[in-house]
């Protein structure tokens, strides 16, 4: 008989098979008859393709614009997952078992963006928005992200310099690469770069790029407080 560490990993191991993910929307979700999946798209040549073994739990799709890609791979877990945009050519990606535990949004406003997320890449609730055309948000693979996250390429509003009259705040793309542990209540805001195996502490907001590896970030706005790090989901 299969053994699990934590309830976190016997939830991902229902979540994976379609039996046990109505017995486990019944539970969770007060009805097995609840709707998993609502889509309001507008526009020509948008489409979503969703992997036979994704979970979607009460979530939702609103698209307005011509030429978007959905992407959702196999053993994804989305519940209550917004996904909105405004635009075209636009592109959204959830690779092999991402998860949305609580809640979240990916949010896309103008043309040409993208958002993609590596395999098995976890949240409990974030606000991920690309805006602004062809700005990129990208995340690696293996990462973990806890509650109240905030991740977006621009600002949705202009700033101007007063003289000039030139705006000053246009968006920037954002990169985090594997493995990073992101703790609650963090923004990670437009040209922002997180390297390989990095953690964020709580409450920090990047706003730079760091291309060093394997370091502790903490602060408003986050600077490199401790280097040469390991991070490990469990408790060694």
């Amino acid at each position: 008989m299969r053994s699990f560490v934590n309830k976190k990993q016997l939830k991902e191991f229902v979540l994976t098979r379609p039996l046990l993910v109505k017995l486990y929307r019944w539970r969770q979700f007060k009805g097995i008859f609840s709707r998993k999946l609502s889509k309001k798209i507008k526009g020509k040549n948008n489409t979503f393709t969703k992997s036979k073994n994704a979970a979607i739990i009460k979530s939702k799709i609103d698209i307005v614009g011509d030429n978007n890609t959905i992407l959702i791979d196999a053993l994804c877990v989305l519940n209550r997952l917004t996904i909105y945009v405004r635009g075209s050519n636009n592109t959204i990606h959830l690779k092999s078992g991402v998860k949305f535990y609580r809640y979240g949004e990916l949010w896309i406003e103008d043309n040409g963006c993208s958002i993609v997320v590596g395999d098995n890449t976890t949240f409990e609730h974030a606000h991920i928005a690309a805006t602004e055309d062809q700005s990129k948000i990208v995340i690696g693979n293996g990462c973990m992200f806890s509650t109240d996250i905030e991740i977006r390429t621009g600002d949705s509003h202009s700033i101007l310099d007063k003289q000039t009259k030139a705006r000053i705040n246009k968006a920037e793309s954002v990169s985090i690469g594997n493995h990073v542990w992101v703790g609650a209540n963090c923004s990670i805001l437009k040209g922002a770069e997180i390297s390989d195996g990095s953690i964020v502490g709580t409450r920090s907001v990047v706003t730079k790029k760091f291309g060093q590896k394997d370091v502790i970030l903490a602060g408003i706005p986050a600077k490199i407080v401790k280097e040469e790090i390991l991070w490990d989901v469990n408790r060694l």
